[in-house]
């Protein structure tokens, strides 16, 4: 176990501490091949280490117990890094070189004073960190990115290592919980008005989209969403990597399946329109995409066109009229399929198979109700009619006065068609647009 910071202790010779150092590495390698690291209790893996240091070296119990601890915080949790993991606000953390690692915590950068003694021991870290996921990051396999979970908190990582990069990377994306609904209406991320027509959209099926930037929350929306849906039905996660918080447990009948690499020399790929085309045969109720950005979003409209109701998916734009008219159209056009068609027949296209979109957006600034930075919060929901022609129609609204995503007015029509088979009743007082209090000025009219 190459330099970890082990510390020293009067009564262990240096040859002894150097000698611990290999037992421990070699009893840990066995125990990660076995699968014991990661399946048999902690406590019990560090009584057998520090039994097997005390035997085998006969060095003071406290000291071994001590050796073994720092050597499992290493290999089984999160290493040098694990100060920052456990860091409340902390959401995520770029490994960029061995002594280069910045953060983001309430939405605001920082440099971590951490890090790693050198490349190699990074290398060590990154391999150990993906065999946790049944992983391997090498020279055959320079990246990968899988999740870990630790009871409620999810993490997905992202590694690259030679000759991809040319020093060990990686990126950390922490997931401390799925919000519910009810829970985004506390926090003001939805009014009480948007939160309740959002949980009635995703009940009676009708087909979203999310955008947004980048960290504005559009994956943890997607797996707030799957978590009010009926427990009976049979939804169909497709990911280009495992990053969706969600699990068995939040949604016992999700079935998840998960873009296949190329192998070192190229062959082997499976894709994501691949999978969405061939997984319409898995009979799913909806389909749910963590994320499209090429012509793969063709197959993902068309699954919402055929019955697939419900279906959703993520996507990067500005806002969500730059989604209809702009970004949608470029990615069909790269898609064999509609490549050749107008832009207006892929407008078309889109409107028939969306319902609406939910733009997300951070605030880089604190807000008056709202003071810690990078506050995340529903800018606009906006429904997707087709005639007289497709447009997008904002229903709510972020109010930068109110600090409050409020009703525009628009009752979403379009929206409700086909939603009364499924017995969720919209309620039209969602859409009641908000008198503007009169402000009093003295010596005016009464």
């Amino acid at each position: 176990m190459p330099n970890v910071r082990l510390g020293r202790d009067v009564s262990v010779s240096p040859e002894k501490e150097a000698e611990a150092e290999r037992l421990i590495d070699a009893f840990l390698e066995a125990a990660i091949q076995s699968g014991e690291l990661y399946t048999k209790p902690e406590p019990v893996i560090e009584n057998e280490l520090v039994r097997h240091l005390t035997e085998q070296l006969f060095i003071p119990n406290a000291r071994a117990r001590e050796l073994a601890r720092a050597a499992l915080s290493f290999r089984k949790g999160f290493g040098p890094l694990e100060p920052l993991i456990r860091e409340e606000g902390v959401s995520d953390i770029w490994v960029v070189g061995p002594k280069r690692i910045i953060y983001e915590k309430w939405g605001v950068q920082g440099v971590f004073d951490g890090g790693f003694e050198n490349e190699r021991q990074l290398q060590l870290f990154v391999e150990k960190l993906a065999a946790r996921a049944n992983r391997s990051v090498d020279y055959a396999n320079p990246i990968t990115s899988f999740i870990i979970t630790e009871g409620e908190t999810f993490y997905r990582i992202a590694i690259a290592v030679r000759p991809v990069s040319p020093i060990p990377t990686l990126a950390i994306r922490r997931f401390t919980s799925v919000p519910s609904v009810d829970g985004m209406i506390e926090s003001g991320y939805f009014s009480e008005e948007a939160g309740a027509f959002f949980r009635w959209a995703v009940l009676s099926r009708r087909n979203f989209l999310v955008s947004g930037g980048m960290g504005t929350g559009k994956t943890t929306l997607l797996a707030s969403a799957l978590k009010e849906t009926d427990p009976m039905e049979l939804p169909l996660l497709i990911e280009e990597v495992m990053e969706m918080p969600v699990t068995n447990r939040d949604v016992p009948n999700l079935r998840r399946i998960v873009v296949k690499p190329p192998a070192f020399d190229g062959s082997g790929e499976i894709g994501l329109a691949y999978l969405l085309k061939t997984a319409l045969q898995m009979k799913p109720t909806r389909v749910i995409v963590s994320e499209v950005r090429d012509g793969a979003i063709f197959y993902m409209l068309q699954a919402m066109q055929i019955g697939h109701e419900g279906s959703m998916s993520t996507m990067h734009a500005e806002n969500a009229t730059k989604a209809l008219f702009a970004r949608l159209p470029m990615m069909l056009a790269q898609s064999p399929e509609m490549r050749e068609l107008s832009y207006e027949d892929k407008l078309q296209f889109i409107a028939s198979s969306v319902h609406m979109i939910v733009h997300l957006v951070q605030e880089p600034k604190p807000l008056r109700r709202y003071p810690k930075p990078g506050f995340r919060h529903v800018g606009e929901i906006v429904e997707i009619v087709e005639e007289p022609k497709p447009d997008a129609i904002p229903v709510f609204r972020w109010n930068p006065e109110t600090e409050r995503v409020e009703p525009t007015g628009h009752v979403p029509e379009r929206l409700f068609e086909g939603a009364w088979r499924y017995g969720h009743a919209p309620d039209e007082a969602w859409f009641r647009k908000p008198v503007p209090k009169k402000t009093f000025v003295p010596g005016g009219p009464a």
